[in-house]
């Protein structure tokens, strides 16, 4: 403000974003996974997921971009991705 005053707004409620990472999963895993982000066209659709530290249901979509797949080992993955909270 001009006279030296600050004016804050909230533009909605805070989202959570939660970061899964799957370690050492086998290739079915792995597939499962991605065939699962595939239906969701990525980022787009929302789905209920399951939080296991809390066991509150959420809200969410993928993070665009978030999936992550690497081979470690033969045949066993790592996937990592982001949830983002929808409100």
């Amino acid at each position: 403000m001009e006279d030296g005053g600050e004016q804050r707004n909230s533009y909605g409620t805070a989202r959570r974003v939660f970061t899964l990472n799957y370690d050492r999963v086998t290739t079915a895993v792995k597939d499962s996974i991605v065939d699962f982000y595939d239906a969701r066209y990525g980022r787009y659709e929302t789905f209920d997921w399951v939080n296991p530290n809390d066991d509150v249901t959420y809200t969410v979509r993928f993070v665009p971009e978030s999936l992550e797949t690497e081979e470690t080992d033969y045949q066993m993955f790592t996937v990592k991705l982001q949830l983002l909270q929808v409100i």
